[in-house]
C-alpha cells in the first residue's frame, strides 16, 4: 500500500479531527513551520502535538502492516541474485573497450576542429589584410581620379576662362564638378574608413587640398548660375554641395549672392522714398518686411520648392533660415536699427507684429515638418527673435499705465472726473481715481499696447492695479471713520509701495 493510499484512508477516518487533513503532508511544498503558524492561530499546540503523536503511532502501525504483507517477497530478494559479481566482470570490458574508443575518437574530432579553427583565423587574418590592401589601392586610385579631373577644370577654365560663360558652357562646366563632387564624397569616405593607416594619413593633404580647391570652384560656379538664374546650372551645383557635405557654403553662397543684393535693394528704395519725402521718416518694418518677403518670393520661390522638394536630396539645406532670414536679420539690423529701439512703444508694437507676420510668413513656405523645424532651430531665427527687447517695453508700458493711477491716488483729497473728462467716461463713474483705473485696464488689453508674449505680465499688472485702487480705497474708509490710518492698516502689504518701487526700476522684471 502506497503512502498516499495510507494518508487518504486516514484522511477519511471520522475520528480525526476536522482541522486535520493528513493528505497535506504529501504536498512537495509542504512546510512544517508554515502549517504550524497557519494552526496554532486556531488550535493550541498542545493538542496539536498530541494529534501529531496519535498519527505518528498510526503510522507506525500501518507500516508495520504493510512490512508483514510483503515479508516473503523481502526475505526471498536475496536469493534470487545469483552470480551478480561475474555478470559485472562480464560486462565491465566490453565497457571500458568502448571507452577508449569514444576517447581516441574525441581526441581526433578535437584535432581537427583545433585544425579547422586556425585555417579559419588565417582565412580571416588574410581576408583583413586583402580588405585594407584593397582600400590602399581604392583610395590611391580615387585620390588621382580627383587630381585628374581637377587639372581637366583647370584646362578648361584656362580656355574658357570664368566670365562671361555660354549657358551651356556653364551646364556643362557644373556637371563635371558635380562629378568631381561624387568621387570627392568617395575620398573622404575611404580616407574615414582608414583612419589609421600611415599610408592615408599621407594622402590626407591632399585630399584636404583638393576639397578647398572643389569648393572654391563651386562656390565661384553657384554664385554665376544663380546671377544668371539658371537653373539646371544651380541644381547641379547644390547636389554636389550635398555630396561633399558642405551645405554651409552653399547656402553662405546663395546668401549673398542672391538674398542680400534683394534685400539691399529694398532698404536703398525705402531710405530714398525717405530722402524724397516719399516716405515717413521712421523705421517702419511693416512696408520693408512685406517688400521685402515679395521680392524673395520672387527671387528664390523656385529655388526653396527645388531644395524642399521630398525627392530631390537636397533637404539637407536650410535656405529659408541660414540664407533668407540671416541675410534679412544683418541688413536690416545694420541699416535700420532704430527698428528694433523699444524707445517710442507704439513703433516697436507695430515693427514687432510686422517682424512675426514676417516669420509666420516664412514658416508658411516650408512644405515639411523637417524644414520648418531646421528653420526655427537655425541661429538666424533665434537672433532675430533676440533683438526685440520685450521686456524693456514692458518697463515703458508700465510706467506709461500705472503712473496716472499712480498720481490721482496720491492726491490729498477726493478730486471728481472733470467736463473734460467725460467723453471717455462710459462708466459714469464719479472720482478721478476711478477713473484712471479704468483707463489703466482698457490700456492692459487695448491693440496697441498688448502683445501676447508679455501676457504674464500684464495680468499681474492689471492685479496690482485692482490692488492699489482697493488698497486707496480702504485707506479712505478707515480715514473717513477714525480721522487716521488704523495701526493694522500700517503692518499690511502696502500695493502703493510695491507699485512706486516698480515704477522706479523693478516694472522689467
Amino acid at each position: 500500500m502506497s503512502s498516499s493510499a495510507i494518508a487518504v484512508s486516514l484522511d477519511g477516518d471520522s475520528s480525526l479531527p476536522s482541522w486535520f487533513k493528513p493528505t497535506r503532508f504529501l504536498d512537495i511544498e509542504f512546510d512544517a513551520d508554515a502549517y504550524v503558524s497557519d494552526l496554532r492561530r486556531f488550535v493550541p499546540l498542545e493538542t496539536l502535538s498530541s494529534q501529531l503523536q496519535k498519527y505518528l503511532t498510526v503510522l507506525k502501525g500501518k507500516l508495520v502492516e504493510v512490512i508483514n504483507e510483503d515479508y516473503n517477497d523481502f526475505v526471498s530478494l536475496s536469493t534470487k541474485l545469483v552470480n551478480v559479481d561475474g555478470a559485472v566482470t562480464q560486462m565491465q570490458m566490453p565497457l571500458l573497450t568502448l571507452k577508449d574508443k569514444l576517447i581516441s575518437a574525441q581526441a581526433a574530432v578535437q584535432s581537427e576542429l583545433n585544425a579547422l579553427n586556425q585555417g579559419l583565423q588565417r582565412r580571416q587574418q588574410a581576408a583583413k589584410v586583402k580588405a585594407l590592401l584593397e582600400l590602399m589601392q581604392d583610395t590611391a586610385h580615387v585620390m588621382s581620379k580627383v587630381e585628374k579631373l581637377l587639372a581637366e577644370v583647370d584646362a578648361l577654365i584656362a580656355q574658357q576662362g570664368h566670365d562671361n560663360l555660354t549657358r551651356d558652357a556653364l551646364d556643362s562646366r557644373t556637371r563635371l564638378y558635380e562629378r568631381v563632387a561624387s568621387e570627392v564624397s568617395r575620398l573622404k569616405y575611404y580616407l574615414a574608413k582608414g583612419d589609421q593607416l600611415p599610408i592615408l594619413q599621407q594622402l590626407q593633404p591632399r585630399a584636404d587640398s583638393a576639397v578647398e580647391r572643389l569648393s572654391n570652384l563651386l562656390s565661384q560656379a553657384l554664385d554665376a548660375a544663380l546671377r544668371e538664374g539658371h537653373q539646371s546650372a544651380v541644381l547641379h551645383c547644390l547636389q554636389a554641395y550635398t555630396a561633399v557635405g558642405d551645405t554651409h557654403s552653399a547656402e553662405q553662397v546663395v546668401r549673398q549672392a542672391l538674398v542680400v543684393p534683394l534685400v539691399e535693394s529694398v532698404i536703398a528704395e525705402e531710405q530714398e522714398g525717405r530722402a524724397l519725402g516719399a516716405a515717413p521718416a521712421s523705421d517702419q518694418l511693416a512696408p520693408v518686411l512685406e517688400t521685402m518677403l515679395t521680392r524673395v518670393q520672387e527671387g528664390c520661390g523656385e529655388l526653396l520648392q527645388t531644395t524642399m522638394a521630398p525627392q530631390s536630396g537636397l533637404q539637407t539645406f536650410n535656405l529659408l533660415g541660414n540664407s533668407i532670414l540671416a541675410a534679412v536679420d544683418q541688413q536690416v539690423a545694420s541699416s535700420l536699427p532704430g527698428a528694433f529701439s523699444p524707445g517710442v512703444p507704439t513703433s516697436f508694437i507695430s515693427n514687432y507684429r510686422a517682424a512675426m507676420q514676417f516669420l509666420d510668413q516664412l514658416e508658411s513656405m516650408c512644405t515639411t515638418k523637417t524644414a520648418f523645424q531646421a528653420l526655427r532651430d537655425s541661429p538666424a531665427y533665434d537672433s532675430f527673435l533676440r533683438r526685440w527687447k520685450l521686456s524693456v517695453y514692458f518697463s515703458l508700458r508700465f510706467q506709461e499705465i500705472a503712473g496716472p493711477l499712480e498720481a490721482s491716488v496720491a492726491l490729498p483729497s477726493l478730486t471728481t472726473v472733470t467736463q473734460e473728462q467725460q467723453s471717455s467716461n462710459s462708466l459714469q463713474l464719479q472720482l478721478q481715481p476711478s477713473l484712471s483705473l479704468w483707463h489703466a485696464l482698457q490700456r492692459c488689453t487695448a491693440d496697441g499696447v498688448y502683445l501676447q508674449p508679455l501676457a504674464d505680465k500684464f495680468a499681474r499688472l492689471v492685479l496690482q492695479l485692482l490692488a492699489r485702487y482697493a488698497f486707496w480705497v480702504a485707506e479712505g474708509i478707515a480715514s473717513k471713520s477714525n480721522g487716521a490710518p488704523t495701526p493694522s492698516q500700517e503692518g499690511l502689504v502696502n500695493p502703493q509701495a510695491t507699485v512706486s518701487h516698480m515704477l522706479t526700476g523693478s516694472a522689467t522684471s
